[in-house]
């Protein structure tokens, strides 16, 4: 029998096996491209975070070496500029580094850091910014850390911290448009009215004891300054109005008395040699003048480090120099006369020691020191550097008859007229008068309990600290520096202008006005931020 060609199937089990194969090799593909894509994005998220360790990394090595070297640069006890030079050198050679990190599988792994700064922002810190760019393959990510930091001074040693315009333990008082300019004031003080102010006076800041602040910051008691139902008008901060401008002190610390140095028995001391040049004579009596000198240069012949020279006596409008050369040299005197200029040159010191009394003389004030020079032909002392002539004062008293009774009184020393002088004056009992254009442009420490300044313009930098002192500054006189005294007062549109005094060349070591001699460490006060992802 013929079979029926519709019941042949020949060729049917290979067109099948051939459609199994398709389906097959179809899902093989999805599959292989599946697992390729997987594992392509295995290794990407791989890398990812290898990067992100790789960044990690870099950052923590760096910040770790870059908190050591604060922390050394601290225990060095540096001046603020020191301190910031110092820093800015290892910042210098750290501005850009890469740090090679471990093989990754094949992969380079690197961290790329930066540093900047320091720059200052709106609240006086200094801020500094680490970056570290971490990179694995053609990852990268980045990270940063920023930190804030506020340097303190050491408060020991010779140097001083005084960062504020006018520093007082009692009352502070301004009247008729007087202002502190570039600087706060502080006072220690807590008594009711301490703080006394018009309202066309003008003050940066001030800063108080912070026991007069509660646990919110807030003043307990507004009595301290003298009218309460007006403080917003009568204090003026640079930004800021009212209390919002008063911060607490960190520490408070007393000023401590003044100590004068010791110096040699002028009995045992050679005198200058012989010299005469016109009417300048120099003796065993000192140096003294018998008539006009014109442009005298004197240079002293010096074999000794000290000399007992008894008299200083400069008359008025002489014009006479000392050349001390390179010498660093004192001399102990018994009367300084200074009315006429006495000018000194050189690259050495010239130390004079103004010997004290024992508080019996009647005499008057004048025949013991006096700076009664009224200007016109020179000037008193170093006008390039007045740290270089040095004047001490021992203790000098004078009896002064109030009715029937003679009281002693300390020695006031007027400078008035058109007189500069440019010295460092360190005296244990001396009153200051500072009158006209009189004026005295250096540092100034005395133990008196009075200094006025009246009139005059300090072009130069001065330092008046006065501990024990009442400090009146009056018609119109301007003050470039720092005032440290017990009390303060000024009127009649007078100034007093910050500036920074160059304390680490301060040529009285034996006090120090904030710690009292006994010295601290400098201080970091530092912010760190979080670390962010850029």
């Amino acid at each position: 029998m013929r079979k029926s060609l519709l019941n042949k199937k020949d060729g049917m089990a290979l067109l099948t096996v051939m459609l199994i194969f398709l389906v097959l090799s179809i899902l093989l593909g999805g599959v292989v491209a599946t697992t390729n894509s997987n594992l392509n994005q295995s290794v990407i998220t791989k890398n990812h975070t290898a990067a992100f360790y790789a960044s990690e990394a870099g950052l923590t090595k760096v910040t770790t070496n870059f908190e050591k070297e604060l922390d050394s640069l601290v225990e060095q006890n540096l001046s603020t500029s020191g301190f910031l030079s110092a820093l800015n050198t290892y910042i210098s050679a750290h501005t850009s580094e890469t740090i090679n990190l471990s093989n990754n599988n094949g992969e380079t792994s690197l961290a790329n850091i930066t540093i900047t700064g320091p720059v200052l922002d709106a609240d006086g810190y200094r801020v500094i910014t680490i970056t570290s760019n971490g990179s694995v393959g053609d990852i990268d990510r980045t990270l940063l850390k920023t930190y804030r930091f506020k340097y303190i001074e050491g408060e020991g040693g010779s140097g001083f911290i005084v960062d504020k315009a006018v520093m007082v333990k009692n009352t502070f008082s301004l009247t008729g448009s007087a202002q502190i300019i570039g600087a706060p004031i502080s006072t220690y003080s807590k008594a009711n009215s301490a703080i006394s102010m018009d309202w066309s006076t003008r003050v940066p800041g001030i800063e108080l004891d912070p026991s007069l602040f509660n646990a919110s910051g807030n003043l307990i008691n507004n009595n301290i300054f003298n009218n309460t139902t007006n403080i917003n008008a009568k204090i003026y901060c640079e930004g800021n109005t009212g209390l919002n401008c008063v911060d607490p002190l960190d520490e408070v610390f007393e000023f401590p008395l003044i100590v004068m140095p010791g110096y040699p028995n002028k009995t045992t001391l050679p005198k200058l040699s012989n010299y005469t040049s016109g009417n300048f004579v120099v003796n065993t009596n000192g140096i003294s003048m018998t008539g006009w000198v014109s442009n005298l240069t004197y240079t002293p012949t010096l074999t000794s480090s000290a000399y007992y020279v008894p008299q200083i006596n400069i008359p008025n409008n002489s014009q006479f120099t000392i050349n001390i050369g390179d010498s660093n040299v004192m001399w102990v005197t018994d009367k300084l006369i200074l009315n006429g200029p006495m000018q000194v040159i050189g690259n050495g010191t010239l130390t004079i020691y103004v010997t004290g009394n024992d508080g019996t003389a009647t005499t008057s004030q004048t025949d013991k020191i006096s700076f009664a020079y009224s200007g016109g032909n020179g000037y008193i002392g170093n006008i390039t550097n007045p740290e270089r002539v040095k004047i001490f004062v021992d203790p000098v008293y004078y009896l002064v008859k109030v009715g029937k009774n003679y009281v002693q009184t300390p020695l006031t020393l007027s400078v008035a007229g058109s007189s500069p002088v440019y010295i460092a004056l360190m005296a244990a009992n001396l009153n200051l008068n500072l009158s006209g254009s009189g004026k005295i442009d250096g540092y100034v420490v005395t133990g008196g309990t009075n200094i006025t300044v009246s009139g005059g313009s300090s072009t130069a930098v001065a330092l008046y600290y006065a501990p024990n002192a009442h400090f009146s500054l009056e018609g119109g006189g301007i003050i470039n520096g720092a005032i440290l005294a017990n009390s303060f007062a000024a009127s009649g549109g007078t100034y007093v202008t910050y500036s920074d005094v160059a304390f680490e060349n301060f040529p009285f070591e034996v006090l120090d006005p904030i710690t009292g001699g006994t010295g601290t460490s400098a201080l970091l006060e530092l912010l760190k931020g979080s670390t962010i992802e850029q």
